[in-house]
């Protein structure tokens, strides 16, 4: 995947927040909170499909099962505790299929950022990795505001939010972190590979000696 596709997906990401941000002017009415649910899940899902294509090799480790259980959890336990208010809050089972599939694609973005940065490990994919959980900081914290009335978790949320924006325009246009990125793996990939040549060689000398030490002791014997 090229550049030039990445960052039309990272384009994508902002163009959908900030058709979020016009739809949570309307929030409390129909039309209004089904954009502000369809806009998010599309900038989610763009993010997840931005780094997807880079993913497909990783390796799944005790951490990354740990993390993703976790965030499993915790995102299930946000959408169950706010269930109540979800049946008062919309007016029919389309926006709660929404709502849930909402959730559903933040916390694969999470996990998303958590293989990302176990894969690869560099300045970039931590940056990713900030910039996602910011924008989850910002979307629990909205919740709390919203639905149970903690006007100190709307600060949270536009900071968290602006922090997010901060750091995806940097993850999208800083060049010289994807290009240093590219280099590490590569570093990491030729030592893999040199480490793996270098086994058989060290097994075939030895072998080699082991023969030779059998050939000396069988000729002496002679």
């Amino acid at each position: 995947m090229s550049s030039k596709k990445r960052n039309l997906f990272v384009l994508g990401a902002l163009l959908f927040f900030l058709g979020k941000d016009i739809a949570i002017q309307g929030y409390e009415t129909y039309v209004g909170n089904i954009f502000y649910l369809l806009f998010g899940i599309l900038a989610y899902g763009a993010l997840i499909a931005e780094r997807l294509q880079k993913l497909r090799t990783i390796k799944i480790s005790s951490s990354l099962i740990f993390v993703s259980v976790l965030l499993v959890s915790a995102n299930t336990y946000t959408l169950y505790i706010i269930l109540d208010m979800i049946d008062y809050s919309f007016q029919n089972p389309f926006q709660v299929i929404l709502f849930y599939t909402y959730g559903a694609f933040m916390m694969l973005m999470a996990i998303t950022a958590v293989a990302y940065n176990n894969l690869y490990n560099s300045t970039r994919s931590f940056i990713f990795t900030l910039l996602v959980f910011s924008f989850v900081t910002s979307d629990i914290s909205s919740l709390l505001a919203y639905y149970y009335k903690i006007d100190f978790c709307y600060y949270i949320d536009r900071i968290s939010y602006l922090l997010g924006f901060v750091f995806l325009v940097n993850y999208g246009l800083n060049y010289e972190l994807e290009r240093e990125e590219k280099e590490q793996l590569e570093l990491l990939e030729n030592s893999q590979s040199d480490t793996s040549l270098s086994h058989p060689k060290a097994s075939s000398i030895s072998e080699t000696k082991a023969s030779l030490l059998t050939y000396t002791r069988h000729k002496d014997e002679q």
